[in-house]
């Protein structure tokens, strides 16, 4: 029971600056795709305002983890270039990344559990991202429908960080276990 992996070991401050940075890391990769969506169309996109992109690329956002929004009306997606799918690999494999980073980064865990709980602490830093985000969404685009906050701070903010950053994290300990002195 001693070595029992604590809350103490966790290395928050990794968590924080992973976290943040796989989210503004995954909104520029949504973005980059949207561009490429929007040079495809036949047609120009004309009159569209600064606010209006940035509340519409926010809800494709929101929407690439799966489960955390309605059909939103609101995103700027649409065009169909580039697969849906494409867009939803990102979380995973951004927070997953950078689990594994705060786990390597970090102490070396006494166990996988301990390096599992260090990669999930990207979840401070992405929640954080997120909550910034819809305060933004919320504050520049007044009665967005299809948008829960609630369900997007559940499953966009704590639940794909928790997931797969701590998958990245146990993986990293899984993979490096021999190296470690």
């Amino acid at each position: 029971m001693a070595n029992q992996p604590g809350l103490s070991a966790v290395p928050w401050g990794y968590g924080v600056a992973y976290g943040v940075g796989a989210a503004v890391l995954c909104y520029a990769c949504v973005v980059l795709l949207l561009a490429v969506e929007l040079t495809t169309m036949s047609r120009t996109v004309g009159g569209t305002t600064s606010v209006a992109l940035l509340s519409g690329t926010l809800g494709d956002f929101y929407a690439i983890h799966l489960g955390a929004t309605t059909d939103l009306a609101l995103g700027v997606r649409g065009v169909e270039t580039v697969p849906r799918s494409v867009y939803s690999l990102f979380p995973p494999t951004l927070l997953g990344w950078s689990g594994w980073q705060a786990a390597r980064t970090a102490e070396t865990p006494a166990s996988r559990v301990a390096a599992a709980l260090q990669g999930a602490s990207v979840v401070v830093g992405y929640l954080l991202a997120v909550g910034v985000s819809l305060v933004v969404l919320v504050a520049g685009f007044a009665g967005v429908v299809g948008v829960s906050p609630v369900r997007i701070l559940l499953v966009a903010g704590v639940g794909y960080p928790l997931v797969w950053g701590g998958l990245g994290g146990y993986v990293a300990s899984s993979v490096f276990r021999d190296e470690k002195p």
